[in-house]
């Protein structure tokens, strides 16, 4: 990855969220009335104008990289010119999707599925009365990811989704930041104890938001790993084009924090700051496109509204407070994932690499037709059971197909002609192959991750009993 392959990662996520907008629509199509499906049929075609317009303005500036040879994707102009097109692109495509997203319901499954995860993410039980009422998953007719307080209860959360964030699981990780404006892991309220630490500190307002967004950032980062500061790094150059309330204040007043915008928020603290803080070893801050423009309020060289002393301190608050910052993630078991989910096909468990030692002994019980002892028959079990992968894994595998792909693959991506219909429509079945096959594996992990614990507790019951039987 450097920063010329992330850029083009970045132009073909515009092109994948107008694919994505044109998938909706269709899948509404099929069952609209007459009236609403004319309606549709008129916005499809306004979204794929504005993808034509989109991808020969990056074929004309590709075009003009090409002619120069190497130089080409080293200069710096034509380098913020295409990230200009995706920024302005994205803004386009908010205006149809705020129309468009009133006629777009989800299904409950999509609202369940992201709901479990919170739940998984906040470490709160399904079954419990007190839990089920502390979070909530709102659709949001806007493009951006937002978080809101119960005026009534402090400790509820609403997470707003935006609706064509639905369609996908790959930046459900903005889900888990958002959880963590207002509960830690376990479901203790976060906007109390953000209380005493302002307090304790003598924070102002701003830096209160600073401590609020690192504490978010962690929770985020602990559960989902690698994937979050990946997300976050591009959605946040794509968000503040969009010119939203950047310090994440409502009308309420300078010290409250009851509505949250998680890529937006420059007022407080940078995204490129935040990425720092993180500082996650899939995303080294060298690969970030300058034309990204991540510093404060979008400068690479502005001045960062907290100093940066303070904000390390910050850091080392929020981790202690969710007991640690590392989601214990092993590059080689991402990369198993990762390809197995690029043919594409869900992937929710992996067969754990065998021991050399363990594969040559089974080698001799086979040739000798010999009995293994019972810690053997144990390891030899574990031969064939496959593990169950974790959230973080999946999300971490996902995003390394991502960004990590080569140059030309990206441009290749970039080169579909969405006139031809059977280019566009190969093109939208991949993308909704791939998101598919991603919410599939999240949720066949966590069904095989709660079979687990239960055969777990089931042991754990019976063990007692067994011994007592033998004492007697």
């Amino acid at each position: 990855m450097d920063q010329t392959t992330l850029l083009l990662s970045g132009l073909v996520d515009v092109r994948d969220r107008h694919l994505r907008a044109l998938s909706g629509i269709d899948e509404a199509a099929l069952v609209a009335s007459p009236a609403p499906r004319q309606f549709l049929n008129v916005y499809r075609d306004s979204v794929r104008n504005r993808l034509h317009w989109y991808l020969s303005s990056c074929w004309g500036i590709l075009d003009a990289m090409a002619a120069m040879g190497e130089d080409g994707w080293t200069d710096s102009f034509l380098l913020a010119d295409l990230a200009s097109e995706a920024t302005s692109n994205f803004v386009r495509l908010a205006g149809p999707h705020l129309e468009l997203s009133r006629y777009l319901p989800p299904s409950s499954r999509v609202r369940e599925d992201l709901t479990y995860l919170l739940f998984r993410a906040g470490g709160l039980s399904l079954l419990s009365r007190t839990h089920e009422r502390l979070v909530s998953v709102v659709i949001e007719r806007g493009v951006e990811w937002s978080s809101r307080s119960d005026e009534a209860a402090r400790s509820a959360v609403a997470v707003s989704v935006p609706w064509l964030e639905t369609l996908t699981p790959l930046r459900w990780p903005f889900a888990v930041h958002e959880l963590g404006h207002y509960l830690l892991p376990g479901g203790d309220p976060v906007p109390e104890l953000i209380d005493e630490l302002q307090d304790d500190h003598r924070w102002g307002h701003v830096e209160r938001g600073a401590f609020a967004e690192i504490l978010a950032d962690a929770v985020a980062a602990r559960y989902c790993g690698p994937a979050f500061a990946q997300a976050l790094a591009r959605e946040g150059y794509l968000v503040v084009s969009l010119g939203l309330n950047r310090s994440g204040r409502s009308a309420a007043g300078p010290e409250s924090l009851s509505v949250q915008q998680p890529a937006a928020r420059d007022d407080y603290i940078s995204v490129r700051r935040r990425l720092e803080l993180l500082a996650c070893p899939e995303l080294p801050m060298e690969a970030l496109p300058p034309a990204w423009n991540l510093g404060p309020r979008g400068k690479e060289a502005a001045k960062e509204p907290v100093p940066d002393e303070v904000t390390v301190e910050m850091r080392d608050i929020a981790l202690g407070l969710i007991d640690g910052g590392s989601s214990g993630l092993d590059s080689t078991c991402i990369g198993r994932v990762a390809v197995l989910m690029d043919q594409p096909e869900p992937v929710a468990a992996l067969t754990p690499v065998p021991d050399r030692g363990l594969v040559e002994r089974l080698e001799m019980i086979l040739r000798n037709d010999d009995s293994p002892s019972e810690a053997e028959a144990g390891g030899l079990i574990g031969l064939v059971v496959q593990e169950a992968l974790t959230d973080a894994q999946i999300f971490s595998a996902a995003w390394r197909n991502e960004v990590g792909k080569d140059r030309e693959a990206y441009v290749s991506a970039l080169r579909i002609d969405p006139d031809d219909d059977e280019q566009l429509s190969s093109a939208i079945t991949e993308v909704a192959t791939r998101d598919t096959w991603l919410a599939q594996s999240l949720q066949s992990a966590a069904v095989h991750r709660w079979l687990n614990d239960c055969r777990q507790l089931k042991e754990d019951f019976s063990a007692p009993i067994r011994t007592r039987s033998l004492g007697e």
